[in-house]
Order: structure tokens, then sequence, then C-alpha cells
């Protein structure tokens, strides 16, 4: 009789392991995609501060040859993260006869929450929320 009060002292029962894998699961659905939010944050910022360095790259050009650089010159000197390149396409538009240019990430999945970040030659940057 000894005995068998101390074997069951040693384990768990049924439902203190039910409560547990259902407190985990209630706290994996609330955090998961405040994570995932937070990581397409991180990738949007990343990618505003990516058209940054390319805008720098665009005006030297300007103050050297007198003319912007398409997509391709472009792309050349300057490289998007991986990570950005993973959720965002790169557009570089150049008009007035390559004296004004726009900047653009397209969101490769229409689903995410993901807006169009853009930068152009008058250093006007969309959407505001991803600017550092």
């Amino acid at each position: 009789m000894a005995m068998d009060k101390n074997l069951k002292a040693l384990g768990f029962s049924l439902i203190e392991l039910l409560v547990v894998l259902a407190l985990i699961g209630i706290l994996s659905a609330i955090g998961l995609p405040s994570y995932r939010q937070y990581q397409l944050r991180a990738v949007a910022t990343e990618g505003a501060l990516s058209l940054l360095s390319m805008s720098s790259v665009q005006e030297r050009a300007r103050l050297n040859g007198g003319r912007y650089l398409d997509q391709g010159q472009l792309e050349l000197l300057v490289q998007l993260p991986a990570r950005v390149r993973e959720h965002f396409q790169l557009l570089v538009s150049v008009a007035d006869k390559a004296q004004a240019y726009t900047l653009e990430l397209i969101p490769k999945e229409t689903t995410s929450a993901m807006e169009i970040i853009s930068l152009d030659s008058r250093g006007l940057r969309r959407p505001a929320s991803v600017w550092p």
C-alpha cells in the first residue's frame, strides 16, 4: 500500500498534461501572428533603407553623368538584400529623358499586409509608416 502512494506521486495526471498543452496552444495562437507581423515590418524597413541607398547611387549618377540610371544599370551597382528580394520585386522607372526616377518595391504576395514602398527623385516617400 505504501508503494502505491509513492508511484502516484512520481508522475503527472492526464488532466495536468492537457492543461499544459492547451496553454501552449493558446500562447502559440497569440504569439505567432504577432511575430510574423514583426518580421514583415522589419523586411519593409530594410527595403526602405535599400531604396535610400539606391537613391544615393542615382543622385551620384546624375551628378557625374547628367542622367539617372535605368533598372539594369542600377542593379549592377546596388543589390537588394536577399531577405527583401524574397518578399519584394524592384521596379525602377526613369522619366523625362532620364531626369526623374521612381524606385518601387512591389510585394510579391498579394495576400500579405505589405504595401508598395516607393521613393522618387523629389524625395517623396510612401508609405510613411515604413520609413525611418
